[in-house]
């Protein structure tokens, strides 16, 4: 490894809210907004302000996976009406 993997002050050099998000729930699942909260929360009282932010996005970005309609998810079951096939 070079020394370009240490060069970045705050996680949005190394990554976009979106990934942490997808990262957080594959490792974390159902608590995972807590996982995202948790890490704004260490990062605030750290004075990292741009850290938090990104954790607060990633945070808004499970929020609104919970949102989505019924359907437009990969987990979601058959559609109305056809249960038995």
């Amino acid at each position: 490894m070079g020394d370009q993997s240490l060069d970045w002050n705050s996680f949005w050099d190394v990554a976009n809210p979106r990934q942490a998000a997808r990262a957080l729930t594959a490792l974390y699942g159902a608590d995972a907004e807590g996982a995202a909260a948790h890490c704004a929360q260490i990062a605030e009282s750290d004075g990292r302000s741009e850290d938090q932010r990104f954790w607060l996005a990633a945070l808004d970005e499970i929020r609104a996976v919970g949102t989505e309609p019924p359907g437009t998810t990969e987990t979601a079951g058959p559609p109305p009406g056809d249960e038995h096939s």
